[in-house]
């Protein structure tokens, strides 16, 4: 009987012990739930479902900024959708590309940061200790991806290619290069229509060769049915359903190129704030986003930009007028974050300094993040002085005064990235 009782027994259509390392066990609810998940992977395509643990570790990458990291929370989370948005002349494209330039020094398989070879060659062991899982692109050959397998057997640095989608036709190449953009890594498009902008931006992310996508800006995404009539026959949420479109789109697409061939794709939207037409009631006019509520549902970390008022020469021309003029040396901006989907920071605000010009030790395009830093840095201990011997210490390393030490940070933008890595962990420690 118990034989009988054994045949039928249905057998698995799926290996339970597949994919399993040798001597791992599985008991109980946890092996059905590694069963539905074979046979869904099988069905449905290898990326559709997975285990929750690969997910948990985000990665983020750097804004540029000290303060628009803790104001986020470390900087962007990787294969999600962001959204800056604000007034005119505020930053936001500035912001955009300073992220964008951070972005570019990562490796895109693994977004670890590459080791120099001797002959300034970017080196990463990603693949050789099995981070990643390498796929075949869609319009990849056979003999491409066989022969790039080989190469990562070697050298697995691929680097993260982005693109800036110049909706606006206005973005500004040297100022994009001085903020740490690098050009052989960007691609740039300009198009005649708003449902131009939604294939090509799909078209991208679906093809797999782009990791960090930049569309600057929504409000100026114009249907093309607005462009072939004449201006006096007015359309209805034309612009909004298309904005949502393709937020749906763009969404939708970033998790098939995840799910399908592995590539995980950043999206960053810029748009522009507008009043309301009703600002009946308390408060003044009310700003808000073309486009509708979509994209802000659809986005991670949501940031609202203005432009700072304070910091200003009063330069009186007569006896009855006087003229504003801003600090010619930097560019302030302010920001607040609107929304957080990965850390508890809603709400935070604070303003990034950007030089525009040279001004010694600072370059133009970088970002005044010293203050900041070394008022961190003395609350934490990491920079502090010592009677005996009579020195200033800067995390493991020591100087004569302050001032050499200042100095000396700026001159060594390593140990300048590992001590703004090491702050980022206790900027999070003191929030929890």
């Amino acid at each position: 009987m118990a034989d009988e009782k054994e045949k039928k027994k249905p057998k698995l259509k799926v290996d339970v012990r597949k994919g399993l390392a040798k001597g791992d066990e599985i008991v109980g609810r946890t092996a059905r739930a590694t069963r539905r998940v074979l046979a869904l992977r099988d069905t449905l395509g290898d990326g559709a479902v997975r285990m929750a643990s690969h997910d948990f570790q985000r990665v983020r990458i750097p804004t540029g900024s000290f303060r628009l990291d803790w104001g986020t929370g470390g900087g962007l989370p990787i294969g999600r959708t962001h959204t800056f948005w604000g007034l005119s002349s505020s930053g936001k494209t500035t912001a955009a590309l300073r992220v964008v330039g951070q972005a570019q020094r990562f490796c895109c398989n693994c977004y670890r940061y590459p080791v120099l070879q001797a002959d300034g060659t970017p080196y990463c062991d990603c693949y050789q200790e099995k981070l990643v899982r390498v796929k075949q692109l869609p319009d990849e050959l056979k003999g491409e991806f066989t022969s790039r397998i080989d190469r990562y057997m070697e050298n697995s640095y691929e680097p993260v290619m982005a693109h800036f989608a110049d909706v606006e036709g206005d973005l500004d190449e040297p100022w994009a290069v001085a903020l740490g953009v690098i050009p052989e890594q960007l691609t740039i498009s300009e198009h005649d229509s708003g449902e131009e902008v939604v294939d090509v931006v799909e078209a991208l992310i679906l093809g797999g060769d782009s990791d960090f996508i930049v569309v600057d800006s929504l409000a100026m995404m114009v249907p093309t049915a607005e462009l072939e009539r004449s201006a006096e026959n007015k359309g209805r949420g034309e612009q909004p359903l298309l904005i949502n479109m393709a937020v749906r789109k763009w969404t939708q697409a970033r998790v098939t190129a995840r799910r399908e061939f592995g590539r995980i794709v950043t999206i960053l939207l810029i748009n522009q704030a507008r009043q309301k037409m009703d600002n009946s009631g308390y408060g003044g006019p009310q700003l808000q986003k073309p486009g509708g509520m979509g994209q802000k549902f659809a986005g991670s970390v949501e940031v609202y930009f203005w432009e700072a008022t304070g910091d200003i020469d009063d330069i009186k021309v007569d006896s009855t007028k006087s003229h504003n003029f801003k600090r010619a040396n930097t560019a302030i901006s302010r920001f607040r974050t609107d929304k957080n989907k990965t850390a508890g920071t809603r709400g935070v605000t604070g303003e990034i300094e950007f030089f525009v010009r040279d001004v010694p030790p600072f370059k133009k395009g970088m970002v005044n993040d010293l203050p900041d830093i070394w008022r961190l840095c003395k609350k934490v201990e990491l920079a502090r002085k010592t009677e005996k011997p009579n020195k200033f210490w800067l995390w493991d390393e020591s100087f004569g005064t302050e001032k050499a030490a200042k100095e000396w940070l700026l001159e060594n933008p390593e140990f300048e990235r590992r001590l703004r890595a090491k702050l980022a962990d206790e900027m999070m420690r003191m929030e929890a």
